[in-house]
């Protein structure tokens, strides 16, 4: 007999149990009896005898009373009861997430540091983020968006049952399972929050909040939680300093802030009117090329001018929003009014002629009665 630094080469562990079938160790058997089989030989209704068991039922125990044993399974918890399993934060007993860089989580989301990075969650292979790329066929994501390769795929995202697009779209409560282009006709999308009284998406909550209801079924104190509000009201911000994000509104903006929402010139602040035809605004009038011409208003549908005809009761759509067409818009409106005002004069003056009397201009002298 030998121990484990002095056995030979041939010498085999004659003291623990062994499989009925092999030399694997025991884990299996039947319910409330000896382990006699490993999980290659197992029958069916045998079960694993080797590890702990829930006080009731037979899944293993992960909750526990603070500072006692795992008796219980996450069915059967009880009110007081935590996670036994897992490791706690250093300042309370939730899981941790967060940790210096290239160490163990030791703080959660409440508690972590500055410098602290998410230790738990899987990294890029050439960069800190959060990996959602890989090869065909693995289950595994190796890059981030930045650093994918030219066969990658999506191997985060849950795939459609008819093709390789991600599913967003399923049945009411369910799971997705199939992409816009496959979904059903009772299909709704399920990546997507919804209001608390009906299937559409919520725009409105309370002031601080998060959005809960839809525009149909926003309460009275609600405010529009998706669009950003200024540092000092609740307007949206168009303002803030170059090269960052817009965080005030026009009342509010400093010394130094730029307009943020309105694209700039290449060469200036200025808003851009002009780039080549067919394309985008580029350049304003004083940065302009040889070839440039404007673009920010729409053209006609055939051509490049500017439209200026359109249905009968319509406008030129194409020049809505352009500094000429709202000039224009306005010429027309005081033409509009000052004819409507020579017509009403016109109107006065012929109620007025008809008024006078005919005998060229002498009054008839009245008839006293008798």
């Amino acid at each position: 007999m030998r121990c484990k630094d002095h056995k030979l080469e041939d010498d085999v562990d004659v003291r623990a149990k062994k499989c009925e079938r092999c030399p694997k160790g025991p884990s299996f058997g039947p319910p409330g009896g000896k382990r006699v089989r490993c999980k290659d030989h197992k029958l069916e209704g045998d079960v694993n005898t080797r590890s702990k068991k829930c006080e009731r039922c037979l899944k293993g125990p992960s909750f526990g009373p603070p500072g006692g044993k795992r008796v219980r399974c996450n069915d059967h918890k009880l009110e007081g009861d935590v996670g036994m399993y897992s490791k706690r934060c250093e300042r309370c007993s939730k899981q941790p997430s967060f940790g210096p860089p290239g160490e163990r989580p030791l703080r959660c989301g409440d508690h972590k540091l500055g410098d602290d990075v998410n230790a738990r969650a899987k990294k890029c292979e050439r960069c800190p983020r959060r990996p959602s790329f890989g090869p065909p066929g693995k289950t595994r994501p190796l890059r981030c968006g930045e650093h994918k390769l030219d066969g990658d795929v999506d191997s985060y995202s849950k795939k459609c049952e008819s093709c390789s697009k991600r599913s967003d779209f399923g049945p009411p409560g369910g799971k997705p399972l199939r992409c816009k282009e496959h979904r059903l006709d009772e299909d709704v999308g399920l990546h997507r929050t919804r209001c608390e009284r009906c299937l559409k998406r919520p725009s409105f909550g309370p002031a601080g909040g998060k959005r809960l209801r839809c525009k149909d079924h926003k309460l009275e104190g609600d405010v529009n939680a998706c669009s950003k509000r200024c540092e000092r009201c609740p307007k949206e911000p168009s303002f803030g300093p170059p090269g960052g994000k817009r965080s005030r509104c026009g009342n509010h903006r400093l010394e130094g802030d730029v307009n943020l929402c309105n694209k700039k010139c290449e060469m200036c602040p200025k808003q851009p009117n002009f780039g080549s035809p067919g394309g985008k605004p580029l350049r304003c009038k004083g940065h302009k090329q040889q070839d440039d011409i404007k673009v920010s208003g729409k053209r006609c549908e055939r051509c490049p001018k500017y439209p200026s005809f359109g249905p009968p009761g319509g406008e030129a759509p194409a020049m809505q929003g352009s500094q000429t067409a709202r000039r224009h818009q306005s010429v027309r409106q005081k033409l509009r009014k000052l004819s409507e005002e020579s017509q009403f004069r016109a109107s006065g003056r012929e109620a007025l002629a008809l008024r006078q009397p005919q005998n060229g201009g002498r009054r008839q002298p009245v008839q006293q009665k008798v």
